[in-house]
């Protein structure tokens, strides 16, 4: 399955990317970002993840098609 995948602040820097199609025999979020992280060392950078702009936890299901973000922490003022 090919997905998108959207990098922002510190871990588009950490990626050198802002984003990336991937194809992956990955289900679930958990699964894909293990592979993400060990890919490119995201250990010690905080962040959400969207699936389709919706915020999601690590055990959601993936698609085809879909979209994915790795967000920063968001800072009020």
């Amino acid at each position: 399955m090919t997905i998108s995948v959207k990098y922002f602040g510190a871990i588009a820097e950490a990626t050198g990317k802002d984003e990336e199609e991937l194809t992956i025999d990955q289900q679930d979020i958990n699964t894909l970002f293990d592979s993400i992280n060990s890919r490119y060392d995201l250990n010690g950078i905080d962040y959400s993840i969207a699936v389709n702009k919706r915020i999601v936890n690590q055990n959601e299901a993936i698609q085809s098609n879909d979209e994915i973000a790795l967000l920063p922490p968001f800072a009020g003022g």
